[in-house]
């Protein structure tokens, strides 16, 4: 490449020393007469001529992405053909790029099944939420019958104590078996309350 830098100051100094022999000739040339035959024949005319060479075509060579380049298949001033290959950029850059974008794809997937484990897990603790509803519904409902049936059962003991046919003990254990039911329904009440607030 360098050499083409130097071919214009080349040409130039040839100029310059061309120029200057032929304006000392011309100022010291005495006139001379030559004197020849003429022939016929064909006639050869040539031009010298001092300047810069140039392309006839200049082509703007990029690229749709930057990058490092990681090999050059072409020099300065080379002839290439279309489709041909001139440069390549290194490509680690964007395998990297790549592996990133995999693994961040990968991140997310594993994100979307966590989520669909936990609306599982959400839907099953629903299904159980409500299974133990009705059983405690269902419990409320056997603790209301068996106060009811305690109820009753201290109101034939307290009739029945009234007219003093049985003692003071099988009374009052007819009393703590209606508190023991009403107990019971109240903790089914608060059961039902509990599993309302969840």
């Amino acid at each position: 490449m360098r050499h083409y830098c130097l071919w214009p100051f080349i040409l130039f100094s040839i100029g310059i020393v061309g120029g200057g022999w032929f304006y000392y000739n011309k100022k010291n040339a005495k006139n001379e007469w030559l004197i020849d035959r003429v022939d016929e024949g064909n006639i050869r005319q040539s031009i010298s001529a001092t300047g810069s060479l140039g392309a006839l075509i200049t082509v703007e060579v990029g690229c749709q992405i930057s990058g490092i380049i990681a090999s050059i298949s072409a020099d300065f001033n080379d002839s290439v053909k279309e489709g041909q290959l001139i440069a390549q950029i290194d490509p680690s850059t964007f395998e990297a790029q790549v592996q990133q974008a995999s693994a961040n794809l990968e991140n997310s997937k594993a994100g979307e099944r966590n989520v669909a484990a936990q609306i599982q897990n959400l839907k099953g603790n629903l299904l159980t939420a409500k299974a133990d509803q009705k059983v405690t519904e269902a419990n409320l409902k056997k603790s209301q019958v068996a106060l009811e049936d305690a109820l009753r059962n201290l109101k034939r003991m307290s009739e029945l104590f009234s007219k003093k046919l049985i003692s003071t003990s099988e009374k009052d254990s007819a009393q703590s078996g209606a508190d023991s039911a009403k107990a019971a329904v109240e903790a089914s009440n608060a059961q039902i309350e509990a599993s309302k607030a969840k």
